[in-house]
């Protein structure tokens, strides 16, 4: 009899512990599936995460290929206004060197008729005109150049003109360089939803705005993939 209780007694303390641990198995089945749903969720935000911060990450490149353009743009536009302010200098010193020689030329051509007019009789015919008159002779200047003076000025002049040739064809191509990088910048600038049609200081400072909520997005992605 007392075997007999001792065997059922057994039965039932292992029925208990089965049953135990099959709870505790089953427990721990149900955990560890919600710890493979949880993961599996921070598995799909984690690719998410990851998209986002590739786009992220085109943005920014994108954002220094517009500020580099934006620089080559500025430079263009500085070098082109400098040419130009020198075109004008330039020119100026021409239209001098232009009066400076048109007046020797002419004092010069007022000379030769002087020293003509002092060899001219009354009643015998002008070797220019023919007049056996001279009512009116030209007189002979004290501040008349020589004709190397003469010379002198239009080598001047010319070189002024050359010079200031020169100059106007450097503007020019400066500013045909001006609108090859604004053209580069407005389609940079479309590429992240800018307009640089103006490409002045409100475009600048949308694009600094632009630029600073990249960098916080990109601070906010790094901490939420972390």
């Amino acid at each position: 009899q007392n075997t007999k209780e001792k065997a059922l007694s057994d039965t039932v303390i292992m029925q208990k512990t089965n049953a135990e641990e099959t709870k505790q198995l089953i427990d721990q089945i149900e955990a560890e599936e919600k710890e493979v749903e949880s993961l599996r969720s921070c598995t799909e935000e984690q690719t998410a995460l990851a998209t986002a911060k590739v786009k992220q990450d085109q943005l920014t490149e994108q954002l220094k290929k517009v500020s580099a353009a934006w620089r080559t743009y500025t430079k263009a536009f500085q070098e082109h206004d400098a040419s130009a302010k020198n075109t004008i200098t330039v020119q100026q010193a021409y239209e001098q060197a232009q009066n400076v020689y048109e007046t020797k030329r002419k004092l010069f051509l007022n000379e030769q008729a002087g020293i003509l007019a002092s060899t001219l009789q009354d009643g015998v015919r002008c070797p220019v005109c023919g007049s056996i008159e001279h009512p009116l002779p030209a007189s002979l200047s004290r501040e008349t150049p020589s004709e190397d003076e003469v010379n002198a000025a239009e080598k001047k002049e010319k070189e002024a003109e050359k010079n200031w040739q020169d100059a106007a064809g450097d503007t020019r191509e400066k500013f045909a360089q001006v609108k090859d990088a604004h053209e580069t910048l407005k389609n940079r600038a479309a590429e992240v939803s800018l307009n640089a049609e103006t490409a002045d200081e409100a475009f600048l400072n949308q694009l600094k705005l632009t630029e600073k909520r990249c960098v916080k997005e990109n601070e906010v992605l790094d901490q939420k993939i972390a």
